[in-house]
């Protein structure tokens, strides 16, 4: 008899996932045209691997996925949570569209999808995104689930929302949330980057390669909250990565290696190091420690003040000629190019 997870394949590769479809003799034809199976087996396969009406009940907004081990996990969403993050989205960003409104909420939610439970099992993995849960509150249960007491939705597609005054209540809630979260004693703008004091290398030595892969693996493990409370409510940053990043680009800024500044009595050509996603997120990416070698960038003095002070297209210039040499770096600790113009979009206003 096949498996049930080659069927849930072929499903998913069709695009239909919805339970009540699953049975019906449309889905079993695109399974039968990927391997030999009746349908009479093909509905036992189901059968078996169906979760019970009742645990549909019990576990309303989660489902559930295959993790590395072939094992079925069960993954809470936290609807009520997302609901607030959306109606402070909307209040910030009057006029948003749904597919606009998931793209900022992926840098809230980097490691799970909210999506509503499929009682097939049909998903195979987490992924990074928010998808399911956000469409069913602002447009395919916007009305059984009175979701429109909170936003106002546009009559045509594609929809756009504006806030209700319950939504401005709910967004407040966030307002408290950010405001703990912004006392927090967070790197400052001349601490954020690296800015070249050639004082603090002396003595410095840069990273070895083993140093390097126990570091990547750390950071696989990193809490922020668990290291803001270890380090009295203030973040500091690593100097020797920057030298580790000088050495690995042998001194040449990033950006265009013919960029010569000036010897210094450390160094063959003075450079300034920059955190391409800015250390002011980390914030927003508690899993992943954003001063790491691989998000770090070596850049002439002219670069690096373009990229600060630059206006936008002359800071997305820099932005994404670093991307162009960085981008497998980067999506190596989680950010994808999708992610990293949400990123620039926010925080090199």
């Amino acid at each position: 008899m096949a498996d049930v997870r080659k069927i849930i394949e072929i499903i998913n590769r069709e695009g239909r996932q919805g339970p009540k479809d699953l049975k019906s003799k449309e889905v079993y034809d695109w399974v039968r045209n990927k391997i030999k199976i009746s349908y009479v087996d093909y509905k036992k396969i189901l059968d078996k691997n169906a979760i019970s009406y009742k645990d549909r009940q019990k576990n309303r907004n989660a489902y559930f996925v295959i993790d590395n081990k072939g094992q079925y996990q069960l993954l809470k969403s936290k609807e009520d949570e997302i609901r607030k993050y959306l109606c402070y989205v909307v209040r910030e960003n009057p006029g948003i569209t749904t597919k606009e409104a998931r793209e900022k909420l992926k840098i809230i939610y980097q490691d799970y999808t909210l999506v509503d439970l499929m009682d097939q099992k049909n998903l195979l993995s987490p992924q990074d995104i928010i998808d399911q849960t956000i469409r069913n509150v602002m447009v395919s249960n916007y009305d059984r689930k009175k979701n429109f007491i909170l936003f106002e939705k546009s009559d045509t597609k594609p929809f756009t929302f504006k806030l209700k005054e319950a939504g401005y209540k709910l967004a407040s809630e966030v307002d408290k949330v950010l405001a703990y979260h912004n006392n927090i004693d967070y790197i400052t703008e001349t601490d954020d980057d690296f800015n070249g004091n050639v004082e603090i290398e002396k003595g410095l030595k840069p990273y070895t390669e083993e140093e390097l892969k126990k570091k990547h693996e750390e950071n696989k493990h990193f809490n922020y909250l668990d290291h803001y409370a270890k380090s009295n409510n203030k973040i500091t940053t690593d100097s020797r990565l920057k030298i580790t990043r000088f050495n690995q680009t042998k001194y040449r800024c990033e950006v265009d290696e013919n960029h010569i500044t000036f010897p210094t009595s450390t160094s063959p050509n003075f450079l300034e190091g920059h955190h391409l996603v800015r250390m002011a997120a980390q914030k927003n990416f508690p899993s992943t420690n954003l001063d790491c070698i691989e998000n770090i960038v070596s850049l002439c003095p002219n670069c690096h003040m373009q990229i600060h002070h630059g206006t936008k297209e002359a800071k997305l210039k820099i932005f994404n000629k670093i991307l162009e040499k960085r981008g497998e770096d980067l999506k190596s600790i989680g950010f994808s190019r999708e992610i990293l113009q949400i990123i620039f979009d926010i925080y090199y206003k």
